[in-house]
This record gives structure tokens, sequence and C-alpha cells, in this order.
């Protein structure tokens, strides 16, 4: 009877970044671009070209448009003794760059990096050569909708990214991979939210999906406290109880507090927080019919013949109101 009753309980129908984020790869989740050109031309300008270069890779990142932080990043690059890449950026620049007053000093400029480049022996790789080969993989990746995991999308950008990557086209890179993940992590979402069977490894799947499509440019709100739900409901399955349950109070802001609440509360009624579970429900949820009969189960478990005579009683005015 007790397995039937928490079944009902489970299928009874019910009436933008603000700061830079650690695992932010492209868009305004890396941080201020304002800021960090500042940064990065102030840390040129006092010798410490590494610090520079890194300041001008994470203000690409956020703003790959940013044309002329390509000639700044070059110079780092050069600076660095990291002539490969100085090279190719110093090109990504003069392509990118149609009507700068600052071409004709920056081919002036690439004429030398090439002719350094040259000299070196053994002659380094051209980057530019991986980075093709790498963003054929990426789009192959994206259209076969393999986001995550070795080989994925993401671990593909991540990849270039980490080698020095920084072109205009991580725009539309970011905004493949960000609509790619949003798809599909919102298609899980609402197969869970409709009470359809979802596995828990398509759960954090999804969790991880909302995750990365904020890391890739998203602003979405709702994107973080869904990936903190769809993440619990996993932790559900799995009856890591108290996981879910403060997995369910993190997600409320993704679109159905009621459920969250709601689940929060059977996470700790199975932990064995009977009474703590009744007093979330009836304080977030006292109207919904599932707190009734979450409070027809406290009674099965207490005094069965007593808790059986409201289970008929609630299950006949159920049938009755249907009826």
């Amino acid at each position: 009877m007790r397995k039937l009753l928490l079944i009902a309980l489970a299928l009874l129908p019910t009436s933008a970044l603000a700061s830079p984020s650690p695992t932010a790869l492209v868009g305004p989740g890396v941080g201020s671009v304002d800021l960090l050109v500042t940064q990065g031309l102030k840390d040129y300008n006092a010798g410490k070209y590494e610090a520079a270069r890194d300041d001008f890779l994470k203000s690409l990142r956020a703003s790959p448009e940013n044309t002329p932080v390509y000639l700044s990043l070059a110079r780092s690059y050069l600076q660095t003794r990291q002539v490969a890449l100085a090279c190719w950026t110093y090109r990504v620049f003069m392509k990118a760059a149609a009507g700068s007053p600052d071409r004709d000093k920056a081919q002036a400029e690439l004429d030398n990096c090439q002719r350094q480049q040259s000299a070196l022996t053994p002659a380094p790789a051209d980057p530019g050569l991986a980075f093709v080969d790498q963003r054929a993989a990426f789009e192959e990746a994206v259209n076969g909708g393999k986001l995550l995991g070795p080989g994925s999308a993401s671990t593909t950008l991540k990849q270039m990214l980490t080698d020095g990557y920084a072109a205009p086209d991580l725009s539309k890179m970011a905004a493949e991979l960000r609509g790619a993940a949003e798809t599909q992590a919102n298609s899980t979402y609402q197969k869970a939210v409709a009470h359809q069977v979802v596995d828990p490894v398509a759960l954090r799947e999804a969790a991880e999906l909302f995750r990365l499509a904020l890391d890739v440019g998203a602003t979405e709100a709702s994107y973080l406290p869904r990936a903190e739900f769809t993440g619990a409901l996993a932790d559900l399955q799995e009856h890591k109880w108290p996981e879910a349950e403060k997995g369910f109070a993190q997600s409320l802001g993704a679109g159905n507090d009621m459920e969250a609440r709601f689940y929060a509360a059977v996470a700790a009624y199975r932990s064995g927080a009977h009474a703590r579970a009744l007093q979330m429900l009836e304080r977030d949820l006292p109207t919904d019919p599932r707190t009734e009969l979450l409070r027809v189960d406290a009674e099965l478990a207490q005094d069965p013949q007593r808790g059986a005579q409201k289970l008929e009683q609630l299950l006949f005015q159920q049938s009755f109101q249907a009826g």
C-alpha cells in the first residue's frame, strides 16, 4: 500500500551572469572586456608581457569581435617569444581589420614576425593548421549532437582555447554550441517536469549542458536553477537524499518552484526526517493535494490502522471529485 502511495505522490498533478565565472569559455561570463583590456595595456607597458597576453586573450574570449585587441595580443605573443602564435594572430588581425589605420604598421610587424619564424631552428609548427583541424572536429561534433565528454564539441573548444585560439569566429562557435546545449538540456528538463521517466544519466547530462550553455554565452537566469533541479532529480533516483534536498532548495527560479519544494520535502521524508518534511510542505504547499498524501503516509508508518482509514477517506474523496 505504501509503495502505491509513493507512486501517487510523484504523479498527482499540481494546480544573467553578474560576475566572471571561472568556467566560462566565451561570452560575458569571462569578464569585463574594458577592464581586461585596460589591465592588459597596463601590464604590457610595465613589461609584464605574459600577464598582458593572458589579459588580452581573456578579453577576446569575452568579446571575439573586438578587432584592435588582436594586434595587442600579437605583440604580447612576440614579446613572450611565442613567434608562431604571434604571426598567426597578426594574420587574424589583418583579415579582420580591413579598414583599420593600423594595417600598414601591423603588416610591417607581421613581416618581421615571419622573418623571425623562418630563422628558428627547428621551425615551429604553424598553429593555424592545427586550428583548422580542430575547427572541423568542433563542427562535426556539434552537428552530431556530441556536446560533452571526450571528442565532443565542448572538449574541442576548451582545447583550442588552451592552445591559444582567438579569432572573431569564436562568437559563431559559441552560439552554435550554446544553441545545441540549450535544445538538449531543455528537452530533458521538460520531460522531467512532465513526470516522464528520465534516467539519472540523462538528468546529469542535462545539468551539465545547462552549465555549458552559460559558459558559452547564455544569460538565461533559469539555467543554473534548472541545472540544480535536474541534478537533484538524479540524486533522488539514486537515493542520495541529503544531496537531493539541497539541490532542490537551490533550484528555485527554474520555473517550477512548486515541484522543487515538493521534491525537497520528499527527499527529506525519505531520509527519515518525516516531521521536518511535513513542516516543509505545510509551510510551502499547504493546499497541494500531495501534502495530504504525505500526511497519510506518515500515519501509515506510525499507526497502520489509522493511516489505512485516512487513506481510504482520501481515496474516496479523490474518486468523488474525479467523478
